[in-house]
């Protein structure tokens, strides 16, 4: 991880030839994102996983409209 943000640091653009995707908010399917979690691999997933009800994020995006 803490390649990643001296990579970001350096330049911004430069994280997917280290394998992080960009993320595209306009994607049909809602963005590629990446997920961490404590004892877990990382997982590709998309926007559209957080966008289903009763999801965290879909309740605090719930909450700004």
């Amino acid at each position: 991880m803490q390649d990643y943000m001296l990579a970001f640091t350096r330049s911004p653009n430069s994280l997917p030839s280290l394998g992080w995707p960009l993320f595209n908010p306009n994607a049909t399917d809602g963005g590629l994102l990446l997920e961490f979690g404590n004892g877990t691999t990382v997982k590709n997933i998309t926007g559209d996983y957080y966008a289903l009800p009763g999801n965290k994020l879909a309740a605090v995006l719930d909450l700004e409209n």
